[in-house]
C-alpha cells in the first residue's frame, strides 16, 4: 500500500489505544479438548493453538509452523512452571501486572463487541474516499503481478509445461498441483509485488518473463518454483479500487471506532459516579457530588 496512504492509516490507529482491530469479529466453535502436548500438568489443546495463531493465519499455517509453535510453547510451559515453583506468581508486583493484563483484556472485548454494532463502511463510502484521494494510491515503482506453484522436484515441475501445452490454465494446475497451502486454493495467485520485493533468484526470472509464460523451475528452501507474469503495472499507476478496498475500509472503520468511543465515554460518564480526591482534584469534571 502506498506509504502515504498507510501514515494516514497508522496517525489514525495512535489516537487511541484502546480502539481494537476492526476485522470481523471471529465466530468460535466449541472449544475442541484435543491434547497436543503436556508438559507435567500443563496441557497445550487444539483450542489452544487455534487462539494463540493469528486468526489471518489460522487457515495458512504449514505443519511446519503448527510444529515450530508446539515446541515454543513447550519451552514457554516449562519456564513458566519452574517459575510457579519459585513463587513468582505470588509477587504484589507480578500480580498487580496480571490484573492490569486481564482489565485491559476485559476492556478490548467490551469495546469490540459495543463499537462493532455501532460502526460500518457501506460501499459508497468507500469508493468515494477512493474517488477523492486517488493520488495516495500511486505506486511508487514497478511491480507484477505474479502466479506460482510450489512442488517437490523437477520432474513435478516439468510437468506443468506438458499440462499446459495441453491446455490446461496454470490456475487449474496451481490448484492440483501446488503444495504452497497459501496460494494454492487462488491458483497460485500472488497479487501484485513490488520489484524491490522479490527475491533475487525470483527477480531475475521476473525480468526475463513475458505476461502468460512460465519460467524454469527454480530451486528455494522449500522445493521447486514454477512462475508467471500475469500483468505488470508502472510506477505512478493508480492501484485499483479493488486492491486498495479493504484497506481503505480499514482505515474508515477505524476513524468512525475512535468517534464512537468518544460518543460511548460521554454516555458512560454520565452514568459514572466519579470522586477525585488530594492533587488529583478537578482532573475529571463531570464528578458527582
Amino acid at each position: 500500500m502506498h506509504k502515504k496512504f498507510t501514515f494516514v492509516v497508522l496517525s489514525v490507529l495512535t489516537l487511541s489505544s484502546l480502539l481494537v482491530g476492526c476485522q470481523k469479529k471471529e465466530q468460535i466453535e466449541k472449544p475442541p479438548t484435543d491434547v497436543i502436548a503436556r508438559v507435567d500438568e500443563g496441557v497445550l489443546t487444539a483450542w489452544d493453538l487455534q487462539m494463540d495463531i493469528p486468526e489471518a493465519q489460522r487457515a495458512s499455517a504449514s505443519l511446519g509452523q503448527k510444529r515450530d509453535y508446539v515446541k515454543g510453547w513447550i519451552e514457554s510451559e516449562i519456564l513458566y512452571q519452574e517459575a510457579k515453583r519459585k513463587g513468582i506468581d505470588k509477587d504484589e508486583a507480578v500480580r498487580w501486572r496480571m490484573d492490569r493484563a486481564v482489565r485491559s483484556a476485559i476492556i478490548e472485548s467490551f469495546l469490540q463487541k459495543e463499537l462493532e454494532a455501532r460502526v460500518n463502511v457501506s460501499e459508497d463510502e468507500a469508493r468515494q474516499y477512493y474517488l477523492k484521494n486517488q493520488n495516495m494510491f500511486a505506486r511508487e515503482e514497478d511491480e507484477v503481478r505474479l502466479s506460482h506453484l510450489l512442488v517437490r522436484n523437477v520432474a513435478e515441475a516439468g510437468l506443468v509445461t506438458v499440462r499446459m501445452e495441453g491446455g490446461e490454465s496454470f490456475e487449474a494446475i496451481a490448484k492440483h498441483l501446488s503444495l504452497d497451502a497459501a496460494t494454492k486454493d487462488k491458483g497460485g495467485d500472488l497479487g501484485y509485488i513490488p520489484l524491490s520485493n522479490l527475491p533475487p533468484q525470483f527477480y531475475e526470472a521476473v525480468t526475463k518473463s513475458e505476461p502468460g509464460k512460465i519460467s524454469t523451475p527454480i530451486q528455494t528452501d522449500y522445493g521447486f518454483d514454477v512462475i508467471m507474469v500475469t500483468d505488470r503495472k508502472e510506477e505512478g499507476s493508480i492501484r485499483e479500487y479493488e486492491l486498495v478496498k479493504p484497506q481503505i475500509a480499514n482505515a474508515l472503520i477505524v476513524a468512525k471506532r475512535k468517534d464512537e468511543l468518544g460518543n460511548l465515554l460521554e454516555e458512560l460518564k454520565g452514568e459514572a459516579k466519579v470522586t477525585t480526591f488530594g492533587w488529583a482534584s478537578g482532573v475529571f469534571p463531570q464528578e458527582k457530588p
